[in-house]
C-alpha cells in the first residue's frame, strides 16, 4: 500500500510537470518593446532590463549567503535560485543559517524568482521539465557545502 501511494505521488507530479510543459506554447504578448500586458501589473521592463536585474539580484544573493559559521549540518540550508520556464529552480544556493541574514537572502531570491518568471513570459522560454531536488549538505571545517 505504501508503494502504491508513493507511485501515485510520483505519477501525479509527472502529470503536473507535463501539463506545465505543454503550456509553454501558449500565446504571451511580447512586451520587450515596452507594451503593457493585461493582468501583468505594471511590469513593462524590457528583456534586457530584466536580465540586468536578475544579474544584480543573483550577485546580491550570493553576497548575502554566508557558508561559514556552522557547527552542524542542521544549521546549513540550500535555497532555490531562479525559476526555469517549466517551473522549479535553476539551482540551489548553500548557506549557513547562523551567519546569514536569512530574511534578506530569501527576499532577494523571491524577487529574483519573480523577475525570471516575467522574463520567461516575455521570451516565451522553454526548459526541461525535470524536478531539481535540493542538494545534500555537509559541514567541513565550520563551512556548509554540497556533499560530494
Amino acid at each position: 500500500m505504501q508503494v502504491v501511494r508513493r507511485l501515485s505521488v510520483v505519477f501525479g507530479v509527472a502529470i503536473v510537470m507535463t501539463a506545465a510543459c505543454a503550456r509553454q506554447g501558449t500565446d504571451v504578448p511580447d512586451t520587450s518593446a515596452g507594451g503593457d500586458v493585461p493582468g501583468a501589473g505594471a511590469d513593462v521592463r524590457s528583456a534586457s532590463d530584466l536580465r540586468a536585474e536578475m544579474t544584480r539580484l543573483e550577485e546580491r544573493a550570493r553576497a548575502l549567503a554566508k557558508v561559514d559559521g556552522c557547527d552542524s549540518v542542521g544549521e546549513c540550508k540550500a535555497a532555490p535560485v531562479g525559476e526555469r520556464a517549466c517551473g522549479g529552480p535553476r539551482e540551489y544556493i548553500v548557506y549557513c543559517a547562523v551567519s546569514t541574514d536569512e530574511a534578506a537572502l530569501l527576499a532577494t531570491l523571491d524577487t529574483l524568482k519573480r523577475t525570471e518568471m516575467r522574463l520567461n513570459e516575455i521570451e516565451r522560454a522553454v526548459s526541461t521539465c525535470e524536478y531539481r531536488l535540493p542538494p545534500d549538505l555537509e559541514v567541513v571545517g565550520g563551512s556548509c557545502r554540497v556533499r560530494e
